[in-house]
């Protein structure tokens, strides 16, 4: 190990070493009173460990251990080349690990609460919680919390954040944060990172990350450390990112928080994929616009600032999943990547106006600038000249709401006297705070809205006949109708705003069901005419084939064929009543009968079928007065008629089918819908 810092007293001081090492650290901290120890660690078998040993020398100390992505330290010693230490076998191996140090002297109060995040079932790959029921777990867990730090302002106090990185749970848990009205501080941190060894590289490992307090180990969940700085200390939040926005923007109609994927968008009047829409505004293929997608990201906006969106894959059937949480509703804008190294220096320099030099900084820096931006790293001399600047590379950054791609920092100031020290960030927190919790009420109302016009849609695609298309989407909106539910039981809409939607919901419904019984109406005597057709043609193809078993040259089966052909030609006279019957119904129903109308066309082409087939079995049954190889060959064509016939009233029987179906779930879903209209105009 090498220190070179000053060996006097300081008030927080880094440590870089192995995890072999740390059982000797405290030979080497120059700090009297150690009141809080945040680390990180490269190797997430030695997580307990580390701590253990840190708990024997430091006793009365608050510990908090987090896996990482990647450690960050600048002033342990020159051997590094720079902030970011790199990823290699040998400090894997070893067990990398970074430690800042906090006296009492400068922390006057750390209260450290543990919280179960209930995302077994998302990191299984099979949700299970709806929305509402996973924010009542998190929020059952925060009740029990009781906060005990007497003179907490936004300006003295902030809670450091560290999340399990692969709960996909960030969003969730800030949002029970906000509704739980406990908790008036600024959440700022990272999710846990995690690495592994695969054939002497060392590469991510999104699924080993664990964090460490108080002697456990945990998964699936969060260390919140609230910190309170004693009256001359001050601490400031710098937030960098290097992508600037473009003239383009996106309002999500679908996707899945759980999952983070986006199945559509609204863009230039219309819902397509995002990637087809993305490919609209760059006017080039879906194909083409994935490359150049390589220097974009995307962002949603809070006020007049961006926070970024990372793509973490595009998939297969046009989808596209995110680092980070995105939700219907939002707004996403597309950005343009800047110059890495230039971009953090100039956000710097602007932060840094009107502040003292700092006395150290907790970096939380997204493991995407460190892979995207591979080369540039060992240009990163803008923190050079500061001390105590430790942190980690994480799978997500907090601050207020989740993030990607981006370098959030704590950094901490001493001061003679509070005009020494300014920082918008900190002055304008209680709007920031205001527009976090107003982004996740306008997730709630948006999504309402859309929901609406979705059923709308619907209710379009059953009045023109695009059954294809509501079918498929039955699961869809059976699921869809009860997210609409229970967002109305929880959501707290004005007065106004329940009755206007209410009776919104109210016109969908009743039209939806004229449209069923109109098509109730008009399917009954189709289903009727099918039985009886199915059932001639059932004892029709029976007595083909007995016939065939007990072919002879003899012209008794010349008789027999003429009796199915007589029956065959009855079948295509009910079937060309039945597309006249059906076109009758159809024009009857007028804009509600263009579905009907599928089923219609289908009979048609039945009844000429059926016409056809007539005039090909009279010539079938000439020939099989014949020769027995003649007859047997004419035969088979005979019995491949019937069976085409057969097919086509099959195939009229699905089409049927297929309404049938669709009216059932529209039924379901009406009703849902009327029950909802009914409550919200209560």
């Amino acid at each position: 190990m090498k220190f070179p810092w000053e060996k006097k007293a300081q008030y927080m001081q880094s440590v870089q070493c192995l995890a072999s090492e740390v059982q000797g650290v405290n030979k080497l901290v120059n700090i009297k009173n150690v009141k809080l120890i945040i680390g990180f660690i490269s190797d997430n078998k030695r997580i307990k460990n580390v701590g253990d040993q840190l708990k024997k020398q430091f006793g009365d100390a608050e510990i908090i251990l987090s896996t990482s992505a990647g450690e960050l330290c600048n002033d342990f010693c020159k051997e590094t080349k720079g902030l970011y230490i790199e990823h290699s076998e040998k400090n894997f191996r070893d067990g990398n690990v970074v430690l800042q140090f906090f006296s009492s002297e400068m922390i006057d109060i750390v209260q450290i609460e543990t919280v179960n995040l209930h995302c077994n079932d998302i990191k299984s790959g099979k949700v299970q919680l709806t929305l509402e029921q996973r924010l009542s777990k998190i929020q059952s867990e925060l009740g029990k919390i009781q906060l005990k730090i007497p003179g907490a302002t936004t300006e003295n106090t902030f809670s450091y954040l560290l999340i399990d990185g692969s709960s996909a749970s960030e969003s969730f848990l800030m949002e029970a944060i906000y509704e739980s009205e406990k908790f008036p501080f600024l959440f700022v941190g990272g999710s846990s990172g995690s690495l592994e060894l695969n054939n002497r590289e060392v590469g991510l490992n999104m699924s080993n990350t664990k964090l460490y307090y108080n002697g456990k180990e945990y998964e699936s969940s969060a260390l919140m450390a609230f910190i309170k700085l004693h009256s001359s200390y001050r601490y400031g939040i710098f937030k960098s990112h290097n992508y600037k926005p473009v003239n383009a923007s996106f309002n999500i109609m679908n996707a899945s928080l759980e999952t983070r994927t986006i199945t559509s968008v609204h863009s230039n009047n219309q819902e397509t994929g995002l990637v087809d829409a993305v490919a609209e505004h760059f006017k080039m293929s879906s194909s083409e616009v994935l490359k150049k997608l390589a220097n974009y990201t995307f962002a949603i906006k809070i006020g007049e600032e961006y926070f970024i969106r990372s793509v973490a894959s595009f998939n297969d059937d046009g989808s596209v999943t995110f680092f980070c949480d995105i939700a219907p509703g939002d707004t996403l804008y597309l950005m343009e990547k800047n110059d890495f190294v230039q971009q953090t220096k100039q956000d710097y320099e602007k932060y840094s106006r009107n502040k003292n030099k700092p006395i150290g900084a907790i970096f939380n820096d997204c493991i995407l600038r460190r892979y995207v931006n591979a080369g540039e790293l060992s240009k990163m001399k803008i923190f050079d000249d500061l001390k105590n600047i430790t942190g980690f590379s994480t799978f997500g950054e907090i601050c207020g709401v989740n993030i990607n791609q981006t370098l959030l920092s704590i950094f901490f100031y001493k001061i003679e006297k509070e005009s020494d020290f300014q920082d918008d960030f900190i002055y304008t927190l209680p709007l920031k705070i205001s527009g976090f919790i107003n982004t996740f009420k306008q997730r709630k109302e948006q999504k309402l809205n859309n929901d609406v016009i979705q059923l709308e849609s619907v209710l379009r695609n059953v009045s023109s006949g695009n059954y294809q298309k509501v079918t498929s989407k039955n699961e869809q909106l059976a699921i869809l109708a009860n997210a609409v539910n229970i967002m109305i039981e929880s959501l707290e809409l004005d007065e106004t705003t329940r009755n206007k939607v209410g009776v919104e919901l109210n016109n969908v419904s009743s039209t939806l069901m004229s449209t069923i019984h109109d098509i109730n109406d008009n399917s009954s005597g189709v289903t009727s005419l099918l039985q009886n057709l199915e059932t001639e043609m059932a004892s029709n193809m029976q007595n083909a084939q007995e016939l065939k078993e007990n072919m002879e040259e003899s012209a008794s089966n010349t008789t027999e064929v003429t009796k199915i052909l007589a029956s065959i030609d009855d079948i295509a006279k009910q079937t060309q009543l039945l597309a006249l019957n059906a076109s009758i119904e159809a024009a009857r129903a007028n804009e509600h009968g263009r579905g009907f109308s599928v089923v219609a066309e289908e009979v048609k082409k039945l009844s000429e079928k059926s016409m056809e087939a007539v005039e090909s079995i009279r010539s079938i049954a000439s020939a099989l007065e014949g020769s027995t190889n003649k007859s047997k060959i004419s035969f088979d064509l005979f019995l491949e008629l019937l069976e085409s016939i057969n097919n086509s009233i099959i195939q009229v029987r699905q089409s049927q089918d297929s309404i049938q179906d669709t009216v059932a779930e529209a039924t379901k879903i009406s009703q849902q819908v009327d029950t909802m209209s009914s409550e919200m105009t209560k």
